[in-house]
Parts: C-alpha cells; sequence; structure tokens
C-alpha cells in the first residue's frame, strides 16, 4: 500500500510540473515577443501615419464626387430673389427674406425657420448663428439643433456678430448716434450699451467679437480735419474691462490706418484678430487682454481683391495687373475691396498724383511707428493673381500663381479655394496645389468651406451639394 500511494505522489508531482511547466512556456512566449515583431510593427504604424499625412496634405486632385445633393428651390419650383449661404457647425445656412434652414454634414435638414425680413444679415460661430434684419428690428439667434431666442431692439440694427458661446453683439443706429447692445443665445438683453456720437467718435464701420465672448473689436470711420480718419478700438466686457474706463476701452490705434479705411475687423481666437485695410492688413494680440498690441502690418504693393479667413489662416488674393489666359475674368475686384475697406478716389491728372504723393508720405511716417511694421510682397509674378496665406501672427506661410478666372476665395479647414463658374483650386497652408478640378455639374454661384480638408459645399443655381475631392 505504501508504494502504490509513494507511486500516486509521485505521479501527482509529475503532473503538476508538466501543467507548470507548460503554462510558463506560454507565459513567456506572450510576455517576450522577438525584437523583429516589433520593428515591423513599427513600421507598419509609421507608413500608415506617413501615408495619410501625406495623402491629405500632399497629393494634388483632379476628381470628385458628389457626397449628396439637396434641391434648391421653393415648394412651387421657384429660386428665391436672394439667397445666402454660410458654414456653420461642419454643414451650411441657407438664408433668405422668407426663412433659413441649416443642412448638416450628412445634407439632412436639422431646423427651418420661417420669418419676413427686408435685408437679412448673418454671422456664424462655431456652435451658434445669428440672423438679423439690417435697417430693421429682428434678430434670430439659433444652434446646431433649433432657435434658441428672438429678440426685437429698440432702434435699427447695422451689423451683429456672434460669439461661439452665443453673446450676440449688435449695432444699433439713429440720427446722430450708434450703440452698440448685447443678447444672450435666449434671447435676452444684456445690461450693456456703448454709445458712439457720428461727429466725434466716428461710425462703426464693423465689428466682431472674441470666440468666448468677453472681447469686442471695432472699426470707426469719422471725419477729422476735414479728411476722413479711422481707428481700431478694443473693448473688454470680462472682468479685466472692469478696471478700464465707462465704454470698456482696453486699447485703440490709429497710426496704423492713417489714410486708409478699415473695412473689416476678425477675431481669429481669442488672443488674435486682424483689421483689414485698403492695402493690407494689421495682426493684434490680445494675450495680455488690458493691453492689446500690433504684431505686423503687412503692406501689400497691388490691390487686394480678396481675402477669406478662419480661426488658423489669413488668405488674400493680390491683382497682379496680368490678363487672364482665357478673357473672361469673372473677379469682384470692386465689390471684394469695397468689403475689405479699400475705397476708389476719382480724382483725375495733377489730383490724383499729388494724392498718391500725400498718400506715400503718410505710409513713410507710418513705417517708423513700430519695429514689427512693413512686409512688402513683391510683385515678380507674371500669373494674372497671387494668393498669399499668413497665420495669425501675420507670418507668411505660403504663396501662389493663380490663373483661372475667379468669383471668390474661402477657407475649407486648413485649405484656401479659389474659384470660378467652372474651375476649382485647392491651395494647402503652405501653397502647395491640393486641387484643380474642373466643375461639370452646373455653373458654380458660391463655395463654403466645411470642418473636413478634401471637402467643401458647392452652390449652384438650383442645387447645394457636397463636394469631396
Amino acid at each position: 500500500m505504501a508504494d502504490t500511494r509513494m507511486s500516486r505522489e509521485a505521479n501527482k508531482q509529475r503532473l503538476k510540473q508538466n501543467v507548470i511547466s507548460r503554462n510558463d512556456d506560454m507565459g513567456e512566449g506572450k510576455r517576450h515577443p522577438s525584437l523583429l515583431v516589433y520593428v515591423i510593427t513599427a513600421f507598419s504604424i509609421a507608413a500608415f501615419i506617413y501615408g495619410a499625412y501625406y495623402y491629405t496634405t500632399c497629393t494634388m486632385r483632379s476628381d470628385y464626387s458628389i457626397s449628396w445633393q439637396v434641391n434648391d428651390k421653393t415648394e412651387d419650383g421657384e429660386i428665391e430673389t436672394f439667397r445666402g449661404f454660410r458654414e456653420f457647425a461642419g454643414g451650411i445656412i441657407k438664408y433668405t427674406k422668407d426663412g433659413a434652414e441649416y443642412v448638416d454634414k450628412k445634407g439632412s435638414v436639422v431646423w427651418e425657420r420661417s420669418y419676413q425680413l427686408n435685408a437679412p444679415i448673418i454671422d456664424t460661430g462655431d456652435e451658434y448663428a445669428v440672423i438679423a434684419d439690417q435697417g430693421a428690428t429682428s434678430i434670430y439667434i439659433f444652434n446646431n439643433s433649433e432657435v434658441t431666442g428672438v429678440s426685437e431692439t429698440i432702434l435699427p440694427i447695422s451689423l451683429v456678430k456672434i460669439s461661439d458661446t452665443g453673446i450676440v453683439y449688435a449695432v444699433l443706429n439713429d440720427s446722430d448716434a450708434e450703440y452698440i447692445t448685447a443678447f444672450r443665445p435666449d434671447g435676452s438683453a444684456i445690461d450693456l450699451s456703448v454709445k458712439s456720437i457720428v461727429n466725434g467718435d466716428g461710425y462703426p464701420f464693423d465689428i466682431d467679437t472674441s470666440p468666448d465672448g468677453t472681447e469686442l473689436i471695432t472699426s470707426y470711420t469719422g471725419i477729422e480735419g476735414g479728411k476722413i480718419a479711422n481707428s481700431v478700438v478694443f473693448r473688454n466686457f470680462g472682468s479685466v474691462g472692469q478696471n478700464a474706463d465707462a465704454r470698456r476701452v482696453v486699447g485703440g490705434f490709429k497710426d496704423e490706418f492713417a489714410g486708409h479705411m478699415t473695412g473689416r475687423v476678425h477675431f481669429s481666437t481669442n488672443e488674435y484678430s486682424q483689421a483689414f485695410y485698403d492695402g493690407g492688413i494689421v495682426f493684434f494680440s490680445t494675450k495680455v487682454l488690458n493691453s492689446p498690441e500690433v504684431l505686423k502690418n503687412v503692406v501689400f504693393d497691388r490691390k487686394m481683391l480678396a481675402i477669406a479667413y478662419n480661426d488658423k489662416m489669413t488668405a488674400v488674393l493680390l491683382d497682379n495687373g496680368q490678363p487672364v489666359s482665357d478673357g473672361n475674368a469673372e473677379n469682384k475686384a470692386s465689390e471684394n475691396a469695397n468689403a475689405s475697406g479699400s475705397s476708389k478716389s476719382g480724382n483725375e491728372g495733377t489730383d490724383k498724383e499729388n494724392k498718391n504723393k500725400e498718400d506715400k508720405n503718410k505710409n513713410d511716417k507710418k513705417a517708423d511707428v513700430a519695429d514689427k511694421k512693413e512686409i512688402s510682397t513683391e510683385d515678380n509674378s507674371k500669373a494674372p493673381y497671387t494668393l498669399i496665406i499668413l497665420d495669425n501672427a501675420g507670418n507668411q506661410t505660403g504663396s501662389a500663381d493663380v490663373d483661372i478666372s475667379y468669383k471668390d476665395i474661402c477657407i475649407s479647414k486648413n485649405t484656401v479655394i479659389v474659384y470660378g463658374s467652372k474651375d476649382i483650386r485647392a491651395y494647402s497652408a503652405k501653397g502647395t496645389l491640393r486641387g484643380d478640378l474642373s466643375f461639370e455639374d452646373g455653373e458654380i454661384s458660391k463655395i463654403t468651406g466645411s470642418d473636413k480638408d478634401g471637402m467643401f459645399y458647392a452652390v449652384t443655381s438650383n442645387a447645394i451639394m457636397q463636394i469631396r475631392y
């Protein structure tokens, strides 16, 4: 019996040892793959990342596809006499005098709102949009799912801007003064009012708010000494602005705009903003909230035909004075120049020469104002147009010659798009050509950007299309 028990114990020990040994071998195999496996895995991941990067940033594409198409006609088949379009929340808002609708990136109509406006104007942020009746008193506020607020002002509206947080700033006017007021996303009024006397302070030509809604930049145009004067003023309606004057002014700039008109101002981020004038762009920093500063004054030696911007970059299309090869230039030079703040004199002969000399003397004086002052672009291109791309601090990141007839330009994510009725060119931030498309599905009336590279929205006379290339 003893031998039998010993034999059984010995067998148990051997079996136990075999199980432990196999488990150890299996564990060692899992915990210690060979170096070659590591190398192959790392190489595969790196190759995939580089391939994706190269495809999205370096390849040039000439073909496109239509992801979806929405018919752009009324129920009775008519096209509205006024139609406006604006990129919003990855999709697009269409607005008319009779109503607005938001189509998301999947082509679905998320919301529709009927109204009766004589002259609708729009502004959009990342999460909110506002539509108002210019010259009247109605304001409608939206997010990406519904109407969040409706408001009526006491005085007629001339401008509206909205922040990413849904705060709306509106410029109201009467016969001799302008008032900047504010509203919450639900349409309720904020206890805030800034009054400007037109004969003293000037007329608020354009405004914009920072994404967080606490800062405001305003371009004022007035008369000083019988001549047009322009200034750009920063206000802070947060805690920092409480330590400023009653009008919350934390900074003002005049010398940079002497002899010019500033037609557009824009906040890219809470820290960076720009003022566009006839001849250049001034880039500002508000990193120090109570002391805005000029980063660069980028001066162009050619006419600015069109501008576009988003939260990362600014694009400018310049006129090189060369004819377009096909002889059918569609450029909207006067319209876009006026939008960016340019003015035409109309004086001829000696008067014009004297004015040019006067402007040159003013510009020479301006050059002495600050060290970080002027960057001029050289006119050495034989193409009809030159595209200049800059970052938020005013540093040039890229440029490209453009030889197609154009209607306008826009920015889609990290891509600048120059387009005409049929031709579409897409450029990276470095100026590399990424798309050269010939549009064959109608005549383009407008293109707006999206939240993805390689995608945009094209508007024709009867449809809105999401285009991928």
